[in-house]
């Protein structure tokens, strides 16, 4: 058995992030699952118990949600390919693809820039073991500097 070799070009290569791509698409596609029920029967009916892992869980997988997408608009920025759609600006282009406003995406762009300064925190957020406001405070104790930024000083 012979495998063809991957390439950037290749849609399932790393490279590509053709696998990764699947995998948001695998993920949507599950959301929509309980979205419809609560969107159908709404959640009143559950449990106490149930209603809390519910908002355990979903705020976990926001926030790894959350970094990947804040990791593909910093890519996204830097490899300046947007240019060419005609946006006046990054944060306009990237809000119209988010479905946030320009300011909110600004916001996620800059604290995705500083998170890639702290591999360690992304990685935790993604796993689930610190939500998104303590790993802002963490990017404070690493970079002072990057305070006002964080706090919403810049925008």
């Amino acid at each position: 058995m012979t495998t063809e070799a991957a390439t950037p070009d290749t849609p399932c290569s790393p490279a590509s992030g053709g696998a990764a791509r699947a995998d948001v698409e695998a993920i949507v596609e599950l959301v929509r699952q309980p979205a419809a029920v609560v969107a159908r029967e709404g959640a009143a009916g559950w449990s106490p118990t149930v209603r809390r892992e519910v908002l355990a869980q979903v705020g976990v997988a926001i926030s790894g949600l959350g970094t990947v997408r804040g990791a593909v608009l910093v890519v996204e920025k830097t490899s300046q390919e947007w240019k060419g759609t005609g946006a006046g600006s990054f944060d306009i282009w990237a809000a119209g693809r988010s479905g946030q406003s320009k300011r909110a995406t600004s916001r996620e762009v800059r604290e995705a820039e500083q998170l890639d300064a702290v591999p360690d925190a992304a990685e935790q957020v993604v796993a689930g073991a610190i939500g998104p406001e303590r790993a802002r405070i963490i990017l404070l104790a690493s970079d002072p500097t990057e305070r006002g930024a964080t706090e919403g000083g810049a925008t």
